[in-house]
């Protein structure tokens, strides 16, 4: 049902109609959530085509319209979803849970743990950046990888050394996943 409204949601936004109705299901429900939007690519993997969520408790009538939209179309990585794409996508959906401050930036484990990280740049600017935990194991990165990598999405430019790195505050979750094919909602709407 959460599937199948995000796919409604983004088609109505493409195709200009109105906005699907909350499943009711949802109305009591709050969760940190992020909406992760993949594309079968030419290779059969799927490639990331968006992906922004929350790491407050939003209610899910709110959560999954806002960030099936966000996701879809804002996030400012990719171009906006088109509707030729619709077909080839699959939405994924992860619930955040039990999060934990690390004693330091190598303090989780690969596939396990999602991590945040925050940090003061160079001008005193606070950045901060995440990743989910299947994204450390799909990218085959190191813990030190990964946390390079989250310095530079977060927007910082300079040298990356070991000074940098120990000012960088850590905090590690985990989630539940899943998601649907746009041929699984097909399938789930004639139900």
């Amino acid at each position: 049902m959460l599937f199948r409204y995000c796919f409604d949601v983004l088609l109505a936004e493409l195709k200009k109609e109105p906005m699907p109705i909350v499943p009711s299901s949802t109305v009591d429900i709050s969760s940190p959530l992020f909406v992760t939007w993949k594309k079968v690519a030419d290779s059969g993997g799927l490639e990331l085509r968006g992906c922004i969520g929350n790491f407050g408790s939003l209610p899910l009538v709110t959560a999954l319209k806002e960030y099936s939209l966000v996701s879809s179309m804002r996030d400012s990585r990719f171009k906006p979803i088109r509707l030729d794409e619709v077909p080839a996508l699959h939405v994924g959906l992860s619930f955040l849970q039990n999060f934990e401050y690390a004693d330091d930036i190598y303090d989780w484990n690969i596939g396990v743990h999602g991590i945040q990280i925050t940090f003061n740049d160079l001008q005193g600017k606070t950045r901060s950046a995440t990743y989910l935990p299947e994204v450390t194991l799909e990218q085959r990165w190191s813990k030190r990888e990964a946390v390079e990598s989250l310095v530079r999405k977060a927007g910082f430019r300079g040298d990356i050394d070991n000074a940098l790195l120990g000012t960088i505050s850590l905090e590690r979750y985990q989630s539940v996943k899943a998601s649907m094919s746009y041929e699984q909602y097909l399938i789930n709407k004639k139900w």
